[in-house]
């Protein structure tokens, strides 16, 4: 199958079966969802519930909710940073 493309009064013919755009709309059938790990799942999750807790607590005026929240962010944050300096640390290890 050819496509016939005009780009500045020239013509081009483009064979689509070769085209790179083409063959990664095709892969993408067989590649379903992201590739995260379980951990950092996690501690984007609970990142997440920290936002939504510190923005609850703000709108109320819930000290003790929006304080939870800030701490939530900020363990899962630190959770992530730990789990990448560990990840590292243990790869340097193995070599």
């Amino acid at each position: 199958m050819s496509v016939l493309i005009f780009v500045a009064s020239s013509q081009i013919t483009v064979d689509i079966g070769k085209s790179i755009y083409f063959e990664v709309i095709n892969g993408l059938d067989s590649y379903v969802g992201c590739k995260m790990r379980l951990q950092d799942v996690t501690c984007l999750l609970v990142f997440i519930v920290g936002v939504a807790l510190f923005l609850y607590g703000a709108n109320y005026y819930d000290a003790f909710v929006g304080w939870t929240g800030v701490a939530l962010m900020a363990g899962g944050f630190f959770a992530e940073v730990f789990l990448k300096i560990y990840e590292v640390m243990s790869k340097r290890e193995n070599d």
